[in-house]
């Protein structure tokens, strides 16, 4: 009876083993790795091959072969569902099967990543070769006061300033309104400065640009704009506010404490103009001039001296060098802000104010559109910018080819055809320049020293 049972404990025993139950050979994460512990090659007994899996991917049976196998088409990795049989493993066994389980589950895994890798470069290089697909992605506004579409990746678009002041002035004053620009509309603009040639202003250089496509936009005075509607296909389309009227006048200006009171007196005495193509400094009083049957060659003494700029001759009477000059209306105020130092005895007829003008050959309908709306509603976010230009200014407003009749008839008065020849009109403009440089030996304004030999600042400029 002790026999039987003792038999029957064995037999238990054997069976346990069997299934897996019982002491693990080696390290928990040797197990789980599939590896093994190294040891010394030499049999190992039952109880040392305890802890192996139920379901053994790997051992073989008499009735399973790679024949007749449920097979992954892996090699030899070939599932067997039927429990192990009691053959006595070595760990020289052991590690042929851990090495087996290790290479056919790297080679799964490695297989697995490397296309999991190509699918995720594949979808990247994609997606990066979408048109667009480098820029950032622009949110969209909520509402009008959010800044528009980004600036475009498109051909430049250049706005050539009159170089009224020296350029670093002109860049101070338009930056403003050049970078509100791009914002609301979304396209390439970018400045165009101008050396003011020898004091007198390089107007006629602007004058060809605009005419010959080489920018799209230019901001110009009131002649060089009809100066620009003859030679090309030039229109201007907006222009300042000033106290409610998109207008400016001209006053021939005396000292205050002079006797002097109207044109008659000024007969025989110095008088000075600014530039033979401003429109308050030479065109207009040319023409009220020309009216009252007056050569101005002769009637004042020395002819009418031009000397390069409002400010300059506006200094010139205070400083008593010449007895009147022509101003433009902005001048005159500035001159009397904090004392009357200067006393207007004739004004000319109100014109239009300097205006934006445009290459219409050069610029889309619908690029002008979007610029000229922006113009129009620049006071409601950024009045400062525009008074940037000049304190006085409330706002940009429509203007259109029709207003400048009257300073057309003004210049054909003064100049004739001459005018409208810009080869001819620069030789002018130089011998001009040299007469200024004559008449005054010392510049009476800091802001106004500029010469042929200035720096244009560094900004991007239309090539030649």
């Amino acid at each position: 009876m002790e026999e039987e049972k003792k038999d029957n404990l064995n037999q238990e025993k054997n069976s346990s083993e069997e299934l897996g139950f019982g002491k693990v050979s080696g390290s928990a994460e040797n197990f789980f790795s599939g590896g093994v512990t190294p040891q010394e090659n030499h049999s190992v007994s039952n109880d040392q091959n305890q802890g192996q899996p139920i379901f053994d991917l790997n051992v073989k049976t008499g009735n399973n072969n790679e024949s007749n196998n449920n097979s992954l088409g892996l090699g030899n990795q070939n599932l067997n569902m039927n429990p192990p049989t009691n053959e006595v493993k070595t760990l020289e066994s052991e590690k042929r099967e851990a090495e087996k389980k290790g290479s056919g589950g790297s080679f799964l895994w490695g297989l697995l990543t490397g296309i999991l890798i190509s699918l995720i470069g594949g979808a990247g290089a994609w997606f990066y070769l979408q048109p667009g697909a480098s820029q950032s992605v622009q949110p969209k506004a909520d509402n009008a006061n959010l800044p528009a579409a980004p600036v475009a990746d498109t051909d430049i678009h250049y706005l050539g300033i009159l170089p009224l002041k020296n350029p670093t002035t002109m860049l101070e004053q338009f930056t403003p309104t050049v970078e509100y620009l791009k914002q609301k509309t979304g396209l390439n603009i970018e400045l165009k400065l101008y050396q003011t040639g020898g004091d007198v202003g390089g107007y006629n250089d602007i004058v060809n640009d605009i005419t010959k496509g080489n920018i799209s936009f230019a901001y110009l005075a009131s002649a060089t704009a009809v100066q620009a509607e003859a030679n090309g296909p030039v229109v201007p389309f907006a222009c300042a506010q000033l106290k409610g009227s998109p207008t400016y006048t001209g006053d021939l200006a005396v000292k205050a404490d002079s006797p002097y009171q109207t044109l008659e007196d000024l007969k025989g005495k110095k008088v000075s103009g600014t530039s033979i193509s401003s429109v308050s400094g030479n065109l207009m009083p040319t023409a009220m001039l020309k009216a009252k049957g007056i050569d101005k060659t002769t009637y004042f003494d020395g002819g009418m001296q031009y000397l390069g700029s409002h400010d300059k001759a506006a200094e010139a009477v205070i400083a008593g060098t010449v007895d009147g000059c022509f101003i433009n209306e902005a001048t005159f105020k500035k001159y009397n802000k904090e004392k009357e130092a200067l006393r207007s005895i004739w004004k000319h007829d109100p014109v239009p104010e300097f205006p934006f003008t445009v290459n219409t050959e050069k610029v889309t309908e619908e690029e002008l559109a979007k610029v000229k709306m922006a113009l129009l509603s620049m006071h409601e976010t950024d009045l400062a910018g525009i008074q940037k230009v000049d304190p006085g200014y409330e706002k940009w407003v429509e203007i259109k080819w029709e207003d400048y009749a009257d300073i057309k008839e003004a210049i054909d008065q003064a100049h004739g055809p001459i005018f409208y020849d810009l080869e001819a009109w620069g030789a002018e403009e130089k011998k001009e320049a040299e007469q200024a440089k004559k008449t005054t030996e010392e510049p009476t304004n800091a802001n106004e020293n500029t010469n042929s030999a200035e720096v244009v600042p560094n900004v991007p400029q239309p090539k030649p």
